[in-house]
């Protein structure tokens, strides 16, 4: 995949209301969806029950906040 068709990925993943605030466990190409839960337990154990030993854990965000500035 291209940089430009990645990157959309990550913000339709994000961005998603079926993920949000809860734990999504990802192939490491870090867009293949194996499973989600409540917990980063749950998650992991789907995946690993579906035979993906090694998946990326991430928890979704419950919403997306703009940051416009810098910190000092």
């Amino acid at each position: 995949m291209n940089e430009i068709s990645d990157e959309k990925q990550h913000e339709r993943l994000l961005n998603s209301k079926k993920y949000k605030g809860l734990w999504v466990a990802f192939d490491k190409d870090e867009q293949t969806v194996f499973a989600i839960g409540k917990n980063a337990r749950e998650a992991f154990e789907k995946a690993e029950s579906l035979g993906h030993k090694n998946p990326i854990l991430v928890r979704m965000p419950n919403d997306l906040q703009a940051y416009v500035g810098y910190g000092a």
